[in-house]
């Protein structure tokens, strides 16, 4: 089931309020390079450590979906802006 992950925060260009969205076994995907092949699918605890340790300060980008949950989003890869709470320094 899917589900988002509202402790970690991204905006998209509309300014809306995005949380990463899982797949349907409970992971997050992380796009680590410039194309699509270069992903990696972590659990919500792996994805917060590697943004507490800084593996995404520099590059990488996470799969999200609007906060509102309106059935007519469309995923895409958004920086994260904010950690439990925390501006997240990559900005």
């Amino acid at each position: 089931m899917k589900k988002l992950l509202r402790s970690v925060e991204g905006a998209n260009c509309s300014g809306k309020k995005c949380h990463p969205v899982s797949l349907r076994d409970g992971r997050y995907v992380i796009y680590a390079g410039p194309t699509t092949r270069d992903t990696v699918k972590v659990t919500e605890n792996e994805l917060i450590e590697m943004l507490e340790a800084g593996l995404l300060h520099d590059k990488g980008t996470i799969r999200m979906a609007q906060a509102d949950g309106s059935p007519a989003y469309a995923p895409g890869a958004l920086r994260p802006l904010r950690v439990n709470g925390v501006r997240f320094p990559a900005i």
